[in-house]
């Protein structure tokens, strides 16, 4: 009998467990399986390197890191097939889809309201003065510019408000987040100088 009155109580438990192991399986891998966080140390030398060209009609997005000291300083560009020069002005190769999924996020970014003005700036609440300005340009239809003052990856206040947001967009914040993994050091490796000043002159033509 005690065996028989139990069962009900362990099969209770069981189901209990698995759909605890259920949920918490759905709230972690998607996230896992999603995020392009690491993708800079993930990517290598491109293998094609040696017969890359970068023009403005292969080119397809980038950033521009202005600051005081250096208003067109290159962050990073994105060509097409699937080139991708870092800070350091490496060609790299991303790991499997993740170059068409950076590509969507900063599509996304110039695609959705911006606050207007020039370069379509968003600016976000900082203690201090003098931040840089990271400016995604994207081969987009019209809105092909956006940028924001004072990002660090962690604030999103705005200072004033735009577009009707007290916030930066989270799709601005993931964007930008990604594309810093660019200004990574590059140990060793000496900066390419030349390839760097001709990518920002691309970038500022688009």
């Amino acid at each position: 009998m005690g065996t028989t009155s139990s069962y009900p109580f362990c099969m209770a438990v069981s189901v209990f467990a698995l759909l605890s192991l259920l949920m918490a399986s759905a709230s972690v891998q998607p996230a896992a399986a999603n995020s392009l966080a690491g993708w800079h140390s993930r990517a290598i030398p491109h293998p094609q390197a040696s017969h890359f060209v970068p023009s403005s009609e292969n080119f397809a997005f980038g950033v521009i890191r202005s600051t005081q000291v250096n208003p067109s300083g290159f962050l990073v560009a994105f060509f097409l097939p699937d080139f991708v020069v870092d800070a350091a002005g490496r060609t790299l190769q991303l790991a499997a889809g993740e170059w068409d999924r950076i590509s969507t996020l900063a599509h996304d970014a110039v695609k959705r309201p911006q606050p207007g003005g020039f370069q379509n700036q968003w600016r976000i609440a900082q203690d201090r003065t003098s931040w840089p300005i990271l400016q995604l340009h994207v081969k987009h239809g019209e809105e092909s510019v956006v940028s924001v003052y004072g990002f660090d990856g962690k604030t999103d206040l705005l200072d004033p408000p735009a577009a009707g947001r007290t916030t930066l967009p989270p799709s601005l914040m993931e964007a930008f987040s990604l594309l810093l993994e660019a200004l990574q050091p590059s140990g060793k490796d000496q900066k390419n100088a030349e390839l760097v000043k001709n990518l920002v002159k691309i970038l500022d033509a688009n």
